[in-house]
C-alpha cells in the first residue's frame, strides 16, 4: 500500500494467483542501483504485478502515480508528483507548499524544485512509480 496526502491509501492489487520471475526480481534489484528503472513491455506482460512483487518484497516506502492523457497538462503533472512524493517525506507537515497556489500554477517546475529541497526522509530508498508513462506526450514534462 502506498499513501497519498489526504490519508487515504491506495492498494496496487494483485491477482489470486501470480508467480514471482525470480530472474525478473534480480534485474529489478540491479536495475534499482542506478536509481531509475524504467519497465516496458506490451499490455498483459505482468508489468503491474512484477513491480508490485518487487516493492512488497523490499519493503521500501514508494507512492504510486497512474498516468494517463489529462496528466500531460504541466501544473497538473506537477501537482501529482509533489503531491505523490510529499505522501513519502517524514517533514510533509511542516513544508508550506500548497499545490494549488497561484505560485505554483505560475511556476510549477521551479516550485517541484523548491519542494524538493525541502523535503527529508527517514530511510535513505524511496520508490516512486510512474506506471503508464507512455501516456505523457508532453515534450516540457519528459524534458524536465
Amino acid at each position: 500500500m502506498n499513501h497519498i496526502p489526504n490519508g487515504k491509501q491506495i492498494h496496487v492489487s494483485l491477482p489470486k494467483i501470480c508467480a514471482t520471475r525470480k530472474n525478473l526480481m534480480l534485474s529489478f534489484d540491479h536495475a534499482a542501483k542506478s536509481q531509475c528503472v524504467y519497465v516496458q513491455a506490451p499490455s498483459g506482460y505482468g508489468k503491474t504485478t512484477s513491480t508490485v512483487l518487487w516493492l512488497r518484497r523490499k519493503g521500501y516506502p514508494y507512492a504510486w502515480m497512474t498516468l494517463d492523457a489529462y496528466d500531460n497538462i504541466v501544473v497538473l503533472f506537477y501537482r501529482f508528483l509533489c503531491n505523490s512524493i510529499l505522501s513519502m517525506a517524514d517533514n510533509a507537515s511542516t513544508i508550506l507548499s500548497d499545490t494549488r497556489s497561484p505560485d505554483f500554477n505560475a511556476s510549477p517546475i521551479e516550485s517541484t524544485i523548491d519542494l524538493l529541497s525541502q523535503l527529508s526522509f527517514e530511510s535513505s530508498r524511496h520508490i516512486l512509480v510512474l506506471d503508464d508513462f507512455h501516456m505523457i506526450i508532453n515534450e516540457e514534462i519528459i524534458k524536465s
